[in-house]
């Protein structure tokens, strides 16, 4: 009895130390040489594999919050990248983002990924509507769609007022130089679109018959509204 206890542990002991070895030297080495040649070919394929990735390419970086239009089209530019060099999110063509809002500054060379942008979102009553207006400057090229600015008027004298203080820029459009629209306002040929409620647009109607619009621009859109300090021509002071 004792005898046939100790034959069929070492029949089992033996046992287990064959399926050991066929682990061991035969199924492990397969397995781990099959995941080698997997990892190989996927390495391969990124690194050989090109795809069009959409980069940025403006000389100074395009800030938070600013809205991506056709105005600022030719500031991307379509590369061919690697597969495994791209971001997981990657951008490939400026119809997919054209009209959303930046959430992170994005700087020259850097990739485009869906990351970067959030809806584009203002607070509103129910009562504005777009309308566009012929602004005389743009800040040295700091206004950007999405970014918050003050309408000033330019009096003749040289002195301004604040028509509209801290609203928030929807595009821009430059007019073609010496079109009649532009010649006729005597603007440099910026028309901005504006989301203006009526007080707002007849403030700014009354405002260009007294002298050009400016702009001037909000930093930070935490920044406090200025005071508006525009009292229309016709209106009893």
């Amino acid at each position: 009895m004792k005898k046939n206890i100790v034959l069929k542990t070492a029949i089992f002991l033996l046992s287990m130390a064959v399926v050991s070895g066929i682990y061991t030297f035969i199924v492990i080495p397969s397995v781990k040489k099959e995941e080698k040649e997997i990892y190989e070919k996927k390495i391969e394929t990124e690194m050989y594999t090109y795809i069009s990735v959409l980069t940025y390419t403006g000389d100074t970086p395009l800030l938070e919050n600013t809205i991506v239009t056709e105005a600022i089209k030719t500031c991307f530019e379509k590369v061919q990248m690697p597969l495994g060099c791209a971001t997981s999110d990657y951008v490939s063509d400026f119809e997919d983002i054209c009209g959303m809002q930046l959430k992170y500054s994005i700087c020259n060379g850097q990739q485009v990924s869906y990351s970067n942008f959030k809806d584009f979102l203002k607070d509103a009553d129910g009562s504005e509507r777009l309308k566009e207006f012929q602004i005389n400057n743009l800040v040295a090229g700091q206004a950007m769609p999405g970014r918050y600015a003050d309408i000033l008027l330019k009096y003749p004298d040289g002195s301004s007022a604040v028509v509209v203080p801290k609203i928030q820029i929807y595009d821009i459009q430059k007019e073609n130089e010496g079109s009649i629209a532009s010649n006729k306002k005597n603007t440099n040929g910026y028309t901005m679109v504006f989301a203006v409620n009526e007080e707002e647009y007849n403030d700014l109607i009354e405002a260009i018959k007294e002298g050009v619009l400016e702009i001037r621009i909000y930093i930070d859109e935490l920044q406090v509204a200025s005071e508006k300090t525009y009292i229309p021509a016709n209106v009893i002071r």
